[in-house]
């Protein structure tokens, strides 16, 4: 995603529920979004399970 910098990219999954995810963590890491904006990000598409709560707790960390 770095290299397309200033360019639009479209980026799906079947629900958007993968993709809502790794777009919040790339704002995080990359656009100074805080946890909050991530969430809410994720929060306009769905309400993630444990199991995915779980994952980006621990991307979150990394």
């Amino acid at each position: 995603m770095d290299r397309s910098k200033g360019k639009k990219a479209f980026a799906h999954c079947s629900a958007n529920y993968r993709v809502s995810c790794f777009m919040a963590l790339y704002g995080q890491a990359r656009l100074d979004w805080s946890p909050e904006q991530g969430r809410a990000h994720i929060g306009r598409v769905w309400e993630p399970n444990e199991t995915w709560t779980r994952f980006l707790e621990d991307s979150r960390r990394q």
